[in-house]
């Protein structure tokens, strides 16, 4: 059971702990979800199918990536990082939002602290509370989504220098997710007095930050869901690329972003995937409470829901999925249509244990997953204390040095 936050206008919630055919459907109606609505697909969709896929103990890192580069960010009083929300990778330097610290980052290829951009405050280039950002890599700039002060920032990347604030001017709705593209904004919308509304995207003018238009009707492709859930990422994916990826927290549907708008890119297929009633028993419940959300009800059915960390690569798909309380890793292979899954991921390259690593930043080279510092001690004492880091890796000498006090470390893999 999950509450309000008192201190915002939104829901905050930290992350859960957290095929098989290729058919390449032509222009017919596909069942969504299995809940009895018909959802039309474009031509080139991908359909997934979840209950085909061949199930594996453990899926490995060596199987579709690199050995990786290995950076400790550096730890000062000045750049402490609670939680790594989001992280980009953009001429050599790394951008990290830290949402509990409520700080955004620049460090080097090599871990060092280079700056802040913006601080917390009322004043210009001052913010709220952040939640997401986007780099604009046409005009080097780089936009902050204040969700507290429904404002976004814009920095000039060469000095981080502030240069301006759009406030989104509808009333009534918060975003916790921002993406730029193409000259305008696309945040994820939640309606604050409607749990069910009607669309799960709102483009947005870039001057003028007035509403252009919805996309992605939440009855069809989220069953009615709109609560301002969240995980501790964004719901955006391959975010430089020339085709974002979007997914909401209950919808089976992959979404890509082109001039176009929004066009249905993958479907995930599952006679355990949640429907539509076990969405509006949770609403129900919620709306009998002071902001409280019980997701029991699908936990103890072994519902699928929360397709996250997508990763898309020339070869594979991967992704995450909830199954009840248990995590799975997923791997599709786009040449033949298969796909592997598991409840155990491995960095093989660090060692053979399970760790709590995420794939928080990936392009068309490579994926960068994060050790947050609160897992730091649980990976000294399942490789570290027992001598099982592999020699082999990038740091290895400086990875046995970390303690939990250390801000967290990246390590980035090219793909094979």
């Amino acid at each position: 059971m999950m509450h309000r936050n008192l201190n915002h206008s939104w829901i905050f919630i930290i992350a859960f702990l957290l095929s098989t055919s290729f058919h390449a459907c032509t222009n017919r109606k596909i069942q969504g979800h299995h809940n009895g609505t018909n959802v039309t697909y474009p031509e080139s969709v991908v359909k997934i199918e979840l209950d085909n896929a061949e199930r594996h103990d453990k899926l490995f890192y060596s199987s579709f990536l690199q050995s990786p580069k290995t950076i400790i960010l550096e730890t000062n009083e000045k750049c402490l990082i609670k939680r790594i929300r989001e992280v980009d990778i953009y001429k050599d330097k790394i951008y990290l939002l830290d949402d509990l610290f409520n700080r955004m980052y620049v460090f080097d290829m090599e871990g060092h602290f280079l700056s802040q951009i913006g601080d917390v405050g009322t004043g210009p280039g001052e913010y709220l509370q952040l939640s997401d950002f986007s780099i604009d890599r046409k005009e080097n700039m780089i936009y902050l989504w204040d969700e507290a002060a429904n404002a976004i920032l814009k920095f000039e990347l060469g000095g981080m220098q502030f240069v301006s604030s759009v406030k989104i001017g509808e009333v009534g709705t918060t975003s916790f997710c921002m993406q730029y593209f193409d000259g305008k904004f696309y945040l994820n919308n939640v309606i604050l007095d409607n749990p069910s509304g009607k669309y799960q995207i709102k483009e947005m003018d870039a001057s003028t930050g007035e509403k252009i238009e919805d996309y992605i009707p939440t009855w069809d492709y989220c069953l009615g869901w709109n609560l301002s859930l969240r995980l501790s990422h964004s719901f955006f994916y391959s975010r430089n690329s020339d085709t974002p990826l979007y997914i909401g927290l209950f919808s089976n549907t992959v979404f890509g972003l082109s001039k176009d708008g929004f066009i249905p890119t993958y479907v995930m297929e599952s006679r355990d995937f949640a429907t539509r009633e076990d969405v509006e028993r949770i609403l129900e419940e919620y709306s009998k409470t002071d902001g409280l959300i019980n997701l029991s009800s699908i936990w103890g059915k072994e519902r699928i829901y929360q397709i996250s960390r997508l990763v898309e690569m020339k070869d594979y798909l991967y992704f995450q999925y909830m199954k009840g309380v248990e995590r799975n890793y997923a791997l599709y292979d786009k040449r033949n249509g298969m796909l592997v899954s598991s409840p155990c991921m491995i960095d093989d390259y660090l060692g053979n244990r399970h760790l709590l690593l995420e794939f928080c930043f990936s392009d068309e080279n490579m994926v960068c997953s994060v050790l947050n510092s609160e897992f730091i001690p649980s990976f000294l004492e399942s490789l570290v204390y027992v001598d099982e880091l592999n020699p082999q890796i990038d740091q290895f000498e400086r990875l046995k040095l970390l303690n939990g006090d250390d801000n967290p470390v990246l390590f980035l893999h090219e793909y094979r």
